[in-house]
């Protein structure tokens, strides 16, 4: 598991989001995070180059724009 990875499953996965937001049912999880988490998903299948840069991307838009 490389760090960027490491970000994303440690504080931007859905365990995250309930105890940030107390949204136990991810009711009111934005379509933008919900495309984020199923990015992350498919992400690693990627060969690690583009793994690497799909991560990022997913990474900056979590940092950018936090669960909103």
């Amino acid at each position: 598991m490389i760090g960027i990875e490491y970000i994303l499953e440690t504080d931007w996965k859905k365990t995250a989001y309930i105890i940030a937001t107390g949204d136990t049912q991810l009711v009111n999880v934005s379509d933008r995070v919900h495309h984020l988490w199923r990015d992350s998903s498919h992400a690693r299948t990627l060969p690690r180059d583009n793994r690497i840069k799909e991560q990022a991307r997913i990474l900056s838009d979590f940092q950018k724009n936090g669960w909103e």
